[in-house]
């Protein structure tokens, strides 16, 4: 596996934002993520590009939510009906997984759906990305997960070798830890097959026209309480 980091940065980054993506800078990639946090102990978690106009923000209060953006929706006021809460889900901060450690967020990357080729990432919203690769044994899945921690308690997987890409303080001693690690597929890539066919169905009946290198996304929970959000390509290759 090889990873790309901006010239200066070492690991784990300890600064707001933080940047990456998934894949190669000379191959196909995921989309380009941020994640940051503000003085008052809230973090936020954005895509940058194809899916900018909807952000997941866990407040300091233990309050969290999902929701479009409010500039996406001053730009298109027809992605939510009047008097509709922009909010696609509202929750409260899930239990610890163990002593000082609540897994908040999972992306969830399939390597068959990185889909973003070079041409594509030549914008500034591209500037400073840190790209990590995806794992090279087939049949494995890419998850970054963001965890809130009480210290700065590394979290390792299992099994799977772990990449400790982000620790960002927040107030009270509390952590945002982001890692990358590998899992087994399982079913997760039919998951994603069913909901694509559900969701391009869909908006076909709506007349709405997905362009040929559109992306798709899910978001779901976990068990654990953690929120996930994977994507796919519009089009499958």
């Amino acid at each position: 596996m090889t990873n790309v980091w901006p010239s200066g940065q070492h690991l784990p980054f300890s600064t707001n934002p933080v940047r990456f993506a998934i894949g190669q800078p000379a191959g196909p990639s995921s989309n380009s993520w941020r994640v940051w946090t503000s003085p008052k102990g809230d973090t936020y978690v954005a895509c940058r590009d194809n899916f900018n106009n909807v952000k997941v923000s866990l407040h300091a209060s233990g309050r969290w939510r999902m929701a479009f953006t409010q500039e996406a929706i001053a730009q298109n006021p027809n992605l939510v009906a009047p008097n509709q809460d922009r909010s696609w889900e509202v929750w409260d901060e899930p239990d610890p997984v163990r002593p000082g450690t609540v897994a908040a967020l999972r992306l969830i990357f399939v390597t068959s759906e990185l889909g973003v080729l070079p041409g594509q990432r030549l914008s500034r919203r591209w500037r400073n990305t840190s790209f990590v690769d995806t794992h090279p044994v087939a049949g494995k899945l890419t998850v970054a997960t963001l965890f809130l921690t009480q210290g700065d308690i590394e979290q390792r997987h299992e099994s799977e070798p772990t990449l400790h890409l982000a620790s960002l303080p927040l107030p009270g001693g509390r952590r945002v830890q982001v890692t990358i690690h590998a899992e087994d597929e399982n079913t997760f890539p039919q998951f994603l097959a069913t909901n694509r066919i559900a969701a391009l169905a869909q908006m076909s009946a709506q007349g709405v026209r997905i362009p040929e290198q559109g992306y798709l996304y899910f978001y779901g929970f976990q068990a654990d309480g953690a929120r996930f959000i994977a994507g796919v390509r519009a089009i499958s290759t």
